[in-house]
């Protein structure tokens, strides 16, 4: 699909549009990573970035990569308290 959108001027000024299109691209696929939209394959996938690009996006952006809550740790915890591998 091709998108086409006008920007004013003032606001690309000093910027090439495919920089503009890669900002785009980039931030949307973080903001719907983070909402649970895009897998992480997904959003690489959108935004054209290997997963080890993306990720380091993540981290400059404070968005979690690694879904680990505290009913997972918690589980863990009671499996490993039970002396099992």
């Amino acid at each position: 699909m091709v998108l086409s959108l006008e920007i004013p001027d003032r606001y690309a000024i000093g910027h090439k549009p495919d920089d503009i299109a890669a900002d785009m691209k980039l931030s949307t696929a973080l903001m719907r990573y983070r909402d649970g939209e895009f897998s992480i394959g997904a959003a690489c996938e959108f935004c054209g970035k290997d997963i080890y690009a993306f990720i380091e996006e993540c981290a400059r952006h404070d968005i979690d990569v690694i879904d680990y809550d505290e009913n997972d740790l918690e589980r863990e915890i009671r499996f490993f308290a039970q002396g099992k591998p």
